[in-house]
C-alpha cells in the first residue's frame, strides 16, 4: 500500500502504464513518484505553491502534468 512519506492523506494519483509507476500528491505541495516494485518513493518533486489537486501522465511525451 502506498502511504505518503509525510503521513498525510493522498488526495490524487496518476498511474503510468508505460513506466509501471504511480505519482501521488496531497496537501503537502509535493508529488511523490513510485515504482510499483519499491516500497518508498523513487523521487519527490517540489515546487508547487499550493496543494496539488490534479495529476495526469502523458505517456506519449514522457511528461507528468500537475495542477495546483
Amino acid at each position: 500500500m502506498l502511504q505518503s512519506p509525510s503521513k498525510r492523506a493522498i488526495t490524487c494519483f496518476a498511474y503510468c502504464v508505460k513506466h509501471a509507476a504511480v505519482a501521488t500528491c496531497g496537501i503537502e505541495r509535493q508529488i511523490h513518484w513510485w515504482s510499483l516494485s519499491i516500497e518508498d518513493p523513487i523521487v519527490t518533486l517540489y515546487g508547487h505553491a499550493a496543494a496539488v489537486v490534479s495529476l495526469a501522465c502523458d505517456e506519449a511525451n514522457h511528461q507528468l502534468i500537475s495542477l495546483d
